[in-house]
């Protein structure tokens, strides 16, 4: 966040800055600190990236992650797909943008879409175990066990060193089989 803010300090032009100011702010408020104002300091960031560069995906997706925390409605719903499919169309070859855009449609529980995005997400990085991580989330929504397990598998094989992915594994190779083998 410091280095976001100095980086808008020295030059209120860099819309990837304010962007990226806008996500980190974002994140905060919804997972560490519920003040309205963090929110619309976020919101503010986000909406002078757009006008400093109206084609910044990051801006467009931080802009649906804002939405996101506001009341459901058609509305707001609509919205949220406008804008993550903009920034999908400006920043097709992002792969941190895909996989993020991908989770969020999980999120939403546009689980069409989301599997389309993770097929050019995987495609993009088909190296970053995150990725499968993700892909293998969406796929036990979807209650599809051995997309899951392929996904989860392939997570591990590319960072056989992650707690974090052994424990998915486990967690959901026992929700599907009620045994931790």
């Amino acid at each position: 966040e410091q280095c976001y803010r100095h980086a808008v300090t020295l030059d209120t032009r860099f819309a990837l800055a304010h962007a990226r100011l806008a996500e980190t702010l974002e994140a905060r408020s919804e997972y560490f600190d519920h003040q309205p104002a963090l929110l619309a300091e976020a919101r503010t960031h986000a909406e002078e990236a757009l006008r400093r560069d109206p084609h910044c995906g990051q801006a467009h997706l931080v802009m649906a992650f804002i939405l996101g925390q506001s009341v459901k409605s058609t509305e707001r719903d609509k919205a949220i797909k406008e804008e993550v499919d903009s920034a999908l169309r400006l920043a097709p070859n992002d792969g941190y943008l895909v996989m993020v855009a991908a989770m969020f449609q999980v999120d939403m529980s546009w689980y069409e879409e989301a599997e389309a995005t993770f097929q050019r997400a995987l495609e993009i990085n088909p190296r970053e175990p995150k990725v499968f991580y993700n892909y293998a989330y969406l796929q036990a929504n979807k209650q599809d066990v051995a997309k899951a397990r392929w996904a989860s598998d392939r997570s591990l094989e590319l960072a056989p060193e992650s707690a974090f992915f052994r424990v998915f594994r486990a967690y959901f190779e026992f929700v599907w089989t009620g045994d931790l083998a």
